[in-house]
């Protein structure tokens, strides 16, 4: 458990250096803690062990002469084969360059357009790290490609940006959710007040169980039969339908956010609407729980950038203080869950720790 503790600890004494101005020693600890996730990431074990068992078992099976039998996407399948049959790698090299493709794509976006870079990591490694580099490896490749495709958005390139969503569509599926959302960048357009106010009114949402009609729909994107229960609530992944501290916390951050952005930078208006664009998919979609919680992960994974916006607009020092420590408890919070409820960390770094201790 400490060992999935020692990045966050040391990206956040780089965060409060930097805001002290003690600016010989933040950097260096920013880099340690970068270090420190790549260390975990590099041979680690966490994760669902059915889904480590299954990629493994995919793996295996996967070759360059047939890469389409697997029934999973093609573009994942064609990584695989071409890191097992061109590079001779095994299971655990082609593990550790999914991670770092996309622990790279994060680095990039946050240091090109956050304003706080320490917080956008802590963010990144307390929400999304441990799902995505320990379970969910397609979908972590996929999001290497809708993250770096933020950069095509904020340029205006939509030939690119489209281009990005589609090869993220052949390494997972769910990626069909992120087309709209170049569309969504620049022309969905309102009024911070009424943007807040819809939000509001959708949240009663939450409370209505959707998943049987709108969960069916998306089983025409799932790749096997065997998931259709993701998308069905037939299994056991059925999230609970009503008010959760998630919910509650998604609409303060934006209520905040939408209140304090800068309306005449284009790129805080960017996130703005699409952070609203993602809760209006969100409220009705949140009982179907592979979608809201993992699907529309796509959209919410910028709040790693939005929420920097959200700490830095705000007028006064008190206020300042305020929203960063209620989005740092609630990183702690999301690690601590996580930490909990993985237990073991087996990697690089606790090899490293092991030796040294």
């Amino acid at each position: 458990m400490l060992t999935a503790w020692l990045p966050y600890l040391t990206i956040l004494v780089s965060g409060f250096l930097h805001t002290f101005n003690v600016k010989k020693l933040d950097k260096p600890f920013l880099i340690l803690g970068a270090i420190l996730i790549i260390l975990l990431a590099a041979g680690r074990e966490y994760g669902s062990v059915s889904d480590l068992e299954n990629y493994q078992l995919y793996y295996a099976i996967t070759s360059l002469d047939d890469i389409g039998h697997t029934g999973l996407e093609i573009g994942y399948c064609f990584l695989m084969a071409v890191v097992k049959d061109v590079f001779s790698g095994d299971f655990y090299v082609f593990l550790f360059l999914v991670n770092s493709l996309t622990f790279l794509a994060v680095c990039r976006v946050t240091y090109k357009y956050s304003v706080n870079y320490a917080l956008s990591l802590l963010i990144y490694f307390s929400f999304y790290f441990f799902l995505y580099e320990g379970g969910a490896l397609r979908q972590g490749l996929a999001m290497f490609f809708t993250v770096s495709s933020f950069v095509f958005i904020i340029q205006k390139k939509a030939v690119w940006f489209y281009a990005y969503v589609i090869i993220a569509f052949t390494c997972h599926a769910s990626a069909v959710l992120f087309l709209p959302a170049y569309w969504a960048a620049w022309y969905l357009q309102a009024k911070p007040k009424t943007a807040v106010w819809i939000v509001v009114a959708l949240v009663p949402l939450v409370f209505v169980d959707l998943m049987p009609y709108i969960g069916r729909f998306f089983t025409f994107f799932s790749q096997a039969d065997k998931y259709a229960d993701l998308y069905t609530g037939t299994g056991g992944h059925v999230e609970r339908v009503g008010l959760t501290l998630g919910v509650v916390l998604k609409v303060v951050f934006f209520v905040i956010y939408a209140f304090s952005y800068d309306k005449n930078n284009a790129i805080q208006s960017v996130l703005f609407r699409l952070y609203w664009f993602y809760l209006l998919l969100y409220m009705p979609l949140s009982s179907v729980a592979i979608i809201s919680s993992r699907g529309l992960d796509y959209y919410k994974i910028f709040d790693m950038i939005t929420l920097t916006y959200a700490v830095k607009n705000q007028r006064t020092r008190g206020n300042k203080v305020a929203v960063a420590a209620l989005i740092l408890a609630y990183t702690a919070y999301s690690l601590f869950e996580t930490t909990v409820a993985l237990k073991r960390f087996p990697s690089v770094l606790q090899d490293m720790l092991n030796v040294i201790s």
